[in-house]
């Protein structure tokens, strides 16, 4: 009897705990791959051959993906990670072709005809060096930069939006304060980037397939350095500023994309150091004494791998940020006659004692504050009372 009342209360304990699991439940972001090759494949007569296979494989990784073609001789392979690619289409009575090095950039579908030749299939014909696959699916107009540009060029904080300037339409400015968290980011602090002349709350930020913008930020969404992720771990980014697709339906101005960087069958890996210091910094005018001192050490460092070949992969990456500065500020003070309590016209005036000019309106300059003496400047202190 007791091992069944065990039982039963098991039962009952885990019927409630996925009960209140499932209500609890929330809605969470995944990661997406935007990417992807379509195309036809035809005869040399330009006739449509169905039942093709197609394999593509990520020459990073070893993935292979397979499809068939269909009556009228396409295919897609959607949804494939950022990276290069090669394509073989085979089929009995034709030759096996094998396509080459086909770079994916960020949210490209790229497409890709092929022409099959009539043969044995252990007849094999490779294309390497492909000229640049125009975009033809879509007609938005976008730019895309890579990570041997971000890593090679100098940046300021080594900020990947620094770039995005090279697409037209698109500028950056500084709010009041540095961004060094999100926090500041969402309150407009630090890097703000403004689209085709729209307020800077209308730019998308999105990474790998995720919206990370909540609509109301107008900076980017920050670390120390002011990105979410420094250079090192960034493959590629993009920027979109006309004629995107309805799913970017939230964004005016331009939408910002760009995918994290991955492990593949090879070890990678990088550290730096960025100094900047006040060695060639000049006085500021309003500086009395010599320059202020600054220095900022910008640092880390990436790996990647595999853990198993083909299967499993992990990448790594680390920013650290260590500045120290003296900044100059500017106020305004009392000048030394309104200190002294001179006014121009030579009387002060309590607002707290208020005289009727007619139509019982009170006097919004008062009346002369009592015991002044002009000649000597001095007078008596209004009450603490009032």
């Amino acid at each position: 009897m007791t091992r069944k009342r065990s039982m039963m209360k098991l039962i009952i304990s885990t019927f409630i705990g996925l009960f209140t699991s499932a209500m609890v439940a929330t809605g969470g972001w995944a990661q997406e791959t935007t990417q992807g090759i379509r195309g036809t494949v035809v005869d040399p007569n330009g006739a449509a051959i169905p039942d093709v296979t197609i394999t593509v494989v990520d020459s990073g990784t070893g993935r292979r993906r397979t499809s068939t073609t269909d009556s009228n001789g396409n295919y897609a392979a959607l949804k494939l990670p950022l990276g290069r690619y090669e394509v073989i289409a085979e089929k009995e009575s034709f030759q096996r072709i094998t396509i080459r090095d086909i770079n994916l950039e960020v949210g490209q579908v790229a497409v890709l005809d092929i022409t099959l030749q009539v043969g044995t299939i252990t007849q094999t014909l490779e294309v390497t060096a492909e000229p640049p696959i125009i975009q033809t699916t879509t007609s938005s107009i976008a730019s895309s930069v890579n990570s041997v540009q971000m890593e090679s060029l100098p940046l300021n904080t080594r900020s990947f939006t620094s770039f995005t300037t090279i697409q037209p339409g698109i500028s950056t400015f500084y709010s009041s304060a540095p961004a060094n968290n999100a926090t500041a980011a969402q309150q407009h602090q630090g890097t703000v980037i403004s689209a085709q002349g729209q307020r800077p709350g209308f730019v998308a930020f999105i990474q790998d397939g995720m919206d990370i913008s909540d609509g109301s930020s107008a900076g980017v969404p920050a670390t120390g350095g002011g990105d979410v992720l420094g250079v090192e771990g960034i493959a590629e980014f993009q920027v979109q500023t006309h004629n995107y697709s309805a799913e970017f339906g939230q964004s005016a101005g331009a939408v910002i994309s760009y995918v994290t960087k991955s492990g593949t069958n090879t070890f990678h890996g990088s550290a730096y150091e960025y100094l900047r210091n006040d060695v060639f910094d000049s006085r500021n005018f309003f500086d009395r004494e010599d320059v202020p001192p600054f220095k900022r050490n910008q640092f880390g460092a990436s790996a990647g791998g595999p853990i198993r070949k083909d299967r499993t992969f992990y990448f790594g990456n680390y920013e650290g940020l260590r500045q120290r500065l003296t900044t100059t500020g500017t106020y305004f003070v009392p000048s030394r006659a309104i200190r002294q309590a001179a006014a121009s016209d030579g009387r002060i005036t309590d607002p707290g004692l208020i005289r009727g000019i007619g139509l019982d309106q009170p006097d919004p300059f008062g009346l002369p504050l009592p015991g002044y003496d002009q000649a000597t400047n001095t007078f008596t202190i209004a009450p603490a009372a009032r």
